[in-house]
């Protein structure tokens, strides 16, 4: 079963369940894990110690800009491209954030810009930070949380109205928001992702593989991989989606769009407790920057959607 560009669907839910909630409770195995669950496959190892930052625009320096400037977080690498769509340019990035701090590290949320030599702003973002599904007491929507040592996966989009020069950047400046949330805990109820990489299209790779249930009922899962070209660069965001109730040893088959050519990759799941609703929505209490995630996450999947719809 191909796997489209349904994961908008989980976003949505998620914004509609958090436009009802108004409180302000909130949310990895060592790499590289490749799934909630599931032991990496030998072609998904990934070096977990990087030693340098890696970018497309090898002449930037990266400075994080926060006051005061994070020290347990490291963003690791840095991918921006652009094309075409109908008379605008779609800008993606995509990134590695490193937890080297001794806290886990939740929600992170990143301010990024990209500066010419003379400071001049290139393009920017604001986004955040994937990771491995946790939870707060009595939650029932999974968080992205990077243990200490983790790397996660980051994706985010815009619409520029013209082409900008990337290779003209000089500094990538970075700043991060609060990510200290202690009451999270990791689920026990995460779905075993068992993926394998497989020639797709003309000369792409995809993801092949099933999610099975484990620990207790859930649904609407989403699990996001990032595939790494050879130099360690993120060129995708994959996605394997199912909407639907998966039960205790349930399974679900997916297959992936297509990316570059690729045998790393990292992976990251969420999903809700319980069965999938009959009719209606069922309240889920999110903080409010949880709910900010969300909605981060919708408008990503929007853009997509629109990109490829021209």
């Amino acid at each position: 079963m191909t796997m489209s560009r349904a994961r908008i669907l989980v976003s949505s839910t998620l914004l509609a369940l958090a436009a009802a909630a108004c409180d302000s409770s909130a949310p990895a195995t060592p790499d590289a894990h490749i799934g909630s669950g599931s032991d990496p496959t030998p072609d998904a190892k990934i070096d977990p110690t990087p030693s340098t930052f890696v970018s497309n625009t090898p002449g930037a320096t990266l400075v994080d800009v926060g006051v005061p400037a994070t020290t347990d977080l490291a963003l690791i690498s840095s991918n921006l491209v652009q094309k075409p769509s109908g008379n605008q340019y779609f800008q993606q990035w995509y990134g590695e954030l490193q937890n080297k701090g001794s806290k886990l590290a939740c929600l992170t949320s990143i301010d990024l810009g990209f500066q010419d030599a003379s400071g001049a702003t290139l393009a920017s973002f604001h986004t955040f930070a994937n990771g491995d599904p946790y939870m707060s007491d009595g939650g029932t929507v999974t968080s992205p949380c990077i243990k200490p040592g983790q790397i996660a996966g980051i994706y985010t989009n815009a619409f520029a109205p013209s082409s900008v020069a990337i290779a003209s950047t000089r500094t990538i400046t970075v700043k991060y928001g609060p990510h200290d949330f202690p009451a999270y805990k990791a689920v026990t109820n995460a779905p075993r992702v068992d993926a394998t990489v497989i020639p797709y299209g003309q000369g792409e790779s995809a993801l092949m593989g099933t999610l099975t249930g484990q620990g207790s009922t859930i649904y609407n899962i989403g699990v996001d991989f990032y595939p790494r070209d050879a130099t360690g660069l993120v060129v995708a965001e994959l996605h394997a989606t199912d909407l639907e109730t998966l039960t205790v040893g349930g399974t679900f088959a997916f297959t992936t769009l297509g990316a570059a050519p690729f045998t790393q990759y990292r992976a990251s799941t969420s999903f809700i407790n319980g069965a999938k609703p009959f009719t209606g929505a069922v309240a889920h209490k999110l903080s409010g920057l949880a709910a900010e995630q969300v909605q981060d996450r919708a408008d990503v999947w929007a853009r997509d959607r629109a990109a490829a719809a021209r």
